[in-house]
C-alpha cells in the first residue's frame, strides 16, 4: 500500500494479452484492455504498463520524412489579408516629424527626427542646430536645472568629469550660485589635470 491507495497488480494473463496487442494506439489499447479485463485503467496507466514491460511501438509522435500533410493541395478557406498593412496606410497614433513628447521614464522632452520612429532628446537636437556636433565625453545640461526648459540660453555643454564633480559637491545649491559653482568645478579640474578635453 503506497500513500493510502491500493496498488493495482497486473496478472500474468494481462501481461500475455499486452504482449500480443501492444501495437494498438493508446486510446484503442486502453479501451480494449478495460473491456477484456473489466477494469477502469486510464490511458496513462496502460501506457506506463506497456513501458514497464519494455514494449516499444516505434511511434515517436513526430512526422516521418516524406509525410504528406492532411491539407496538401487544398486552397485556404479565407482570402489572404492583402489590404491591412499597405504602405499608404497610416496608423491612427502616427506622429509626424517634429512632434514632441515627454518621456515617462526620464522626464526629458523627445522630438521626432526621422520616420518611421526615430526620437532624440530635444535639448541635444537644439544644441547641435546652434553649435554643431557633441563630442564623446560631453553632455548638455540645463543651467536652471529645469529639464523641460530647452531654450538655447538655458543649455550648457560640459564634460562628464565636470558633471560628476558638480553633482557630487554642488547639486543642492540655490540657482543664483550655480554659475559660480560651475566655474569652481572647471577651475578645479583644470588645476588637477583631470579635464576630459
Amino acid at each position: 500500500m503506497a500513500g493510502g491507495k491500493i496498488m493495482f497488480v497486473y496478472s500474468s494473463e494481462m501481461r500475455a494479452w499486452m504482449r500480443i496487442n501492444y501495437m494498438l494506439p493508446a486510446g484503442q489499447l486502453t479501451a480494449a484492455f478495460n473491456h477484456k479485463f473489466c477494469t477502469d485503467r486510464t490511458a496513462k496507466h496502460i501506457h506506463g504498463f506497456r513501458k514497464t514491460m519494455g514494449l516499444k511501438t516505434g511511434r515517436t509522435g513526430r512526422y516521418e520524412k516524406g509525410n504528406v500533410p492532411f491539407n496538401a493541395g487544398t486552397k485556404g478557406f479565407m482570402k489572404r489579408n492583402s489590404g491591412t498593412f499597405r504602405k499608404e496606410n497610416i496608423p491612427a497614433n502616427h506622429r509626424p516629424m517634429g512632434s514632441e513628447r515627454i518621456d515617462s521614464k526620464d522626464g526629458y522632452i523627445y522630438i521626432k527626427v526621422a520616420e518611421p520612429n526615430r526620437w532624440r532628446m530635444k535639448h541635444r537636437v537644439i544644441w547641435v542646430q546652434h553649435y554643431g556636433k557633441i563630442r564623446q565625453g560631453e553632455i548638455i545640461t540645463f543651467r536652471d536645472g529645469n529639464i523641460l526648459n530647452c531654450n538655447i540660453e538655458n543649455l550648457e555643454k560640459i564634460t562628464r568629469a565636470e558633471h560628476a564633480v558638480y553633482n557630487k559637491r554642488f547639486s543642492g545649491i540655490p540657482t543664483e550660485l550655480k554659475p559660480t559653482a560651475r566655474a569652481i568645478v572647471k577651475l578645479g579640474l583644470a588645476v588637477s589635470g583631470r579635464s576630459a578635453d
